[in-house]
């Protein structure tokens, strides 16, 4: 079997990107369109940023549908931010890990407003060979 080379730290900040959306009380996909066939999107710290108006909670899955529940029901109040991990984020260690054909999504319980910004790096996907 073969295993997967380590990115250093270096490499890893060069794809480093960022990517927000506002979320409502429908599950709405965080990325812009799945993530392509041969790629790994590695999620290393989700920012969770209040509307302003009043405390929400936020669920967060993945997949097409409401089926794999990442985070359940995280609190963030109106003029706060909440951090997944809540020990801080570490490059080398996502926190999710979303394969070829596969979205983030989210929502909130109530109002509309809630931002969302998702830290990650791509990396082709690595086929194990044996």
């Amino acid at each position: 079997m073969s295993t997967r080379p380590a990115l250093t730290k270096d490499q890893i900040r060069d794809r480093l990107q960022a990517v927000s959306a506002s979320l409502t009380t429908t599950l709405t996909a965080l990325f812009a369109s799945v993530v392509d066939e041969g790629v790994e999107r590695n999620i290393v710290a989700i920012y969770i940023f209040g509307d302003g108006t009043a405390s929400r909670t936020v669920d967060l899955a993945y997949g097409s549908e409401r089926t794999a529940t990442i985070f359940d029901n995280v609190p963030v109040g109106p003029n706060e931010r909440a951090l997944l991990p809540d020990g801080g984020l570490d490059l080398e260690t996502p926190i999710v890990v979303l394969a070829g054909g596969e979205n983030i999504r989210g929502s909130q319980n109530a109002g509309s407003g809630v931002t969302v910004t998702l830290i990650f790096w791509d990396t082709e996907a690595w086929s194990t060979v044996t």
